[in-house]
């Protein structure tokens, strides 16, 4: 992304400002007051606040208020912080000159009289100028005559005085507090505004993940509303311009539990040998008028947001689970993809059009697995034969796009396992048998499809870009893999990557190259420009088949229904740089959607987990600091922390190969290799799971990993790597000290 594409909506609210100051003169304008009055979505409230210091502040550079220092908060899980300045370097701020300040705060700050290491300078908090958070979520707590929050979150947070304790919360009850603005005492203070309940319900827990990162279920009236007068107008006639694929047979493959269903398939061998495929989506186009409340609401929320249990769709439940989703045995609108296919699977031709079809069958992933095994049931033979000749063409559409270089990572995800009561019972890897693989292929050639048909016709849309790893990334890339012995390509472009997985599959080092490389790969995002997609090989590529939980593939979904009807006519939100700002917002929207989803997993996991202390689990190591290893357990999947003081002796760490080796013994420990763990400690309010090695004497001796090699003997050139630093291990025995939960980033096509 341009550094135009982030700065487009800070202009925007800037324009906005500037002309609400100057047709409102001599008002006072401070920035949450003239955030509401304007309107000012959740989301966009950061954008918002830039575009406000812009116009009304002075930069940091100037001296800022009162010769202090104006910046941002950055907190550490340790307890200090950071003075973050644009285009200054960051001051380190002591745990006890932090003044209540939070994550991601607007600061006046000074300059400390003491020194901090190396005597570099240091900072300390004056004031809160303004909070970055709306909301923080946390349990209710008594100290004496006082009630105080502390909010939960991975990083250091305040402990935040309660200034009124209402809505009948009662000490332990989880509460959602909104700050007071800072008076200057070094102590941050709020009020309750709603008392979520019992912390011990899973329910409770996930609304407080909600609440925290700003995800809501409940829609506006007016948008339910008109949401539910075209649910009650529809029909399942057939249309004029909409082909009736009633006839056609057709089936869905969604998890167990789905509800909104976007995509469908059919499957038939034409005379010439050809086969078509058929990707039926959902016409959610059909139901949301462009501009509509109920057309904004879903632009605002961006996505569906899917927890444990329950889900926060983008769309009312009327449409979503209703009109839109293509249900067994109901008639729907849809737009069809239809992808004809000759030998080795190359896609020979696709056509597109509207249409009406009716769901025959709706399989669960598992049941389609177990017809692609073999396994033998009471499905229609018809059923059984679309599976099986899906499973053939899937194969062959893989196999083509892997020679294409398409990426596919072998990393597991934690799924969480509730019980009839919606209660926790542990967690476990997700599902990931090939009927995923099936549907996951037919959605990219469909995607693909769509993005090269209106690339053709030269209409702009939102695209799905995904950028090459950095120069840095894949050098470390290309040295851990030659360090494991595996054949690095002169030129590592996405089919050298593909090479190097293909010659590691089945072997030790498999973990090892997985992991890395999912390090190493930048976060797809949506762009209204051709970028292309590295992780998938491909030109041209956008979001088009989850229209009912995604925006951009509604976006898409209108774009491809002018092109169908030859509409060329200008429209505002047709414009590139109308579809640049909904892009952008769209993925802050999705990256924000993740870090909750991961958010409500980590914080479910480890609820669970503290009724294990004590206990042993075998775990891989998931991550390498010169503090510690990130650990994930096998089974369960979560991942805790283990502090170096854990480890027996010194240890040198390379962050070159990210490694870590013993002083003596010539014990190697790296990415992916095999320990047993105990849980120590854990602390979900703060996402913290402290592990301790099981048998201390034992790690690194395991060679699991793949070949190693000191770079103490041959160390490894690199600009970017500082060499081998020297770290004490355990030297005797001693209460561990905290450790952390890693944040990861997400990557998906």
């Amino acid at each position: 992304m341009t550094r135009n594409d982030h700065d487009a909506p800070v202009d925007a609210w800037r324009r906005v400002i500037r002309e609400y100051i100057a047709a409102n003169p001599g008002r006072p304008h401070r920035v949450r007051g003239l955030a509401k009055t304007l309107d000012v979505p959740d989301e966009e409230y950061t954008d918002f606040r830039r575009a406000y210091r812009h116009e009304t502040e002075q930069p940091a550079s100037t001296g800022g208020r009162k010769g202090g220092i104006e910046g941002v908060f950055r907190a550490t899980r340790r307890g200090h912080g950071f003075l973050e300045r644009e285009g200054r370097p960051d001051m380190l701020i002591p745990q006890r000159s932090t003044g209540g300040a939070a994550e991601g705060d607007r600061i006046l700050a000074r300059v400390s009289v003491r020194r901090g290491p190396r005597g570099a300078p240091v900072a300390e908090v004056v004031r809160v100028l303004e909070r970055a958070a709306l909301h923080w979520v946390g349990q209710l707590e008594r100290h004496g005559e006082r009630f105080v929050v502390r909010p939960e979150g991975g990083v250091s947070t305040p402990i935040v005085e309660i200034a009124d304790a209402a809505h009948g919360a009662r000490p332990g009850d989880l509460v959602v507090v909104e700050p007071l603005p800072d008076t200057g005492t070094g102590v941050a203070r709020g009020v309750i505004v709603e008392r979520l309940g019992d912390p011990t319900s899973t329910e409770v827990r996930i609304l407080g993940v909600m609440r925290q990162h700003g995800v809501t279920r409940e829609f506006p009236d007016e948008v339910r509303r008109e949401a539910q007068a075209h649910a009650l107008s529809y029909h399942g006639d057939v249309d004029p311009g909409r082909d009736d694929l009633t006839d056609v047979f057709t089936l869905t493959i969604d998890p167990v539990d789905a509800k909104d269903f976007d995509d469908a398939i059919s499957l038939e061998r034409l005379p010439d040998g050809h086969v078509r495929l058929g990707v039926h989506v959902a016409d959610v186009a059909h139901f949301v008028d462009v501009g509509s409340e109920l057309d904004e609401e879903a632009k605002r929320r961006g996505t569906s947001v899917y927890f444990p249990g329950v889900v926060a769709p983008m769309l009312p439940e009327s449409l979503s689970n209703g009109v839109c989703s293509l249900q067994e045995g109901q008639p729907r609108y849809a737009k069809t993809v239809w992808l004809t296919y000759g030998p080795g699977g190359k896609r020979v031709k696709a056509d597109f059009a509207n249409s009406l079809v009716r769901v025959d069958a709706r399989l669960a992933y598992e049941e389609a697995s177990a017809i692609i095994d073999g396994a033998e049931g009471e499905w229609p033979e018809k059923v059984v034969s679309l599976v099986r000749s899906a499973t053939t063409l899937a194969k062959a559409i893989q196999r083509r796009r892997q020679r294409q270089g398409m990426i596919t990572l072998n990393i597991p995800e934690m799924q969480i396992v509730l019980d009839d009561e919606g209660q926790v019972i542990g967690s476990r890897a997700a599902d990931t048998s090939y009927s995923h693989t099936v549907i996951e292929m037919f959605m990219v050639e469909a995607n693909e499809a769509v993005a090269t048909m209106l690339t053709k016709r030269g209409v702009a849309h939102i695209r799905r870009a995904h950028e090459p790893p950095p120069e840095q990334a894949a050098d470390q890339f290309a040295r851990v893999a030659s360090a494991l012995g595996l054949p690095v390509p002169q030129t590592l472009d996405a089919i050298g990557i593909r090479k190097v997985l293909d010659a590691v599959q089945g072997k030790p080092g498999e973990r090892t190259i997985n992991m890395l490389l999912l390090r190493s790969l930048t976060q797809a995002q949506y762009v209204a420009h051709n970028e292309g997609h590295f992780a998938l090989g491909s030109d041209a590529y956008c979001h088009f088949t989850s229209p009912i939980r995604r925006y951009p593939d509604l976006v898409v979904h209108r774009l491809l229904d002018r092109a169908l009807r030859q509409d060329k006519s200008d429209e505002e939100w047709t414009s590139r740089d109308a579809l640049r700002g909904v892009a952008i917002h769209c993925s802050k929207r999705e990256r924000k959607a993740v870090d909750a989803e991961r958010d409500a997993k980590n914080l479910l996991a480890l609820e669970w987990i503290k009724s294990r202390i004590g206990e042993t689990f075998p775990a891989v190591v998931s991550g390498l600091t010169r503090s510690g290893l990130f650990v994930q357990m096998d089974e369960t999947l979560i991942e805790g922390f283990v502090p170096i003081e854990e480890l027996p002796g010194e240890w040198y760490y390379d962050d070159a190969t990210l490694r870590l080796f013993a002083v003596r013994g010539g014990r190697t420990i790296t990415l992916g290799q095999a320990l047993e763990v105990t849980v120590a400690a854990v602390d979900p309010a703060r996402r913290n799971l402290l592990l301790t090695p099981a048998d201390p004497g034992s790690i690194g001796l395991s060679t699991n990993a793949g070949p190693q090699n000191d770079p103490r003997r041959a160390r490894p050139k690199a600009k970017s790597s500082r060499g081998p630093a020297r770290v004490s291990g355990r030297k005797q025995a001693r209460a561990p000290a905290r450790g952390r939960t890693k944040k990861r980033g997400h990557q998906g096509p």
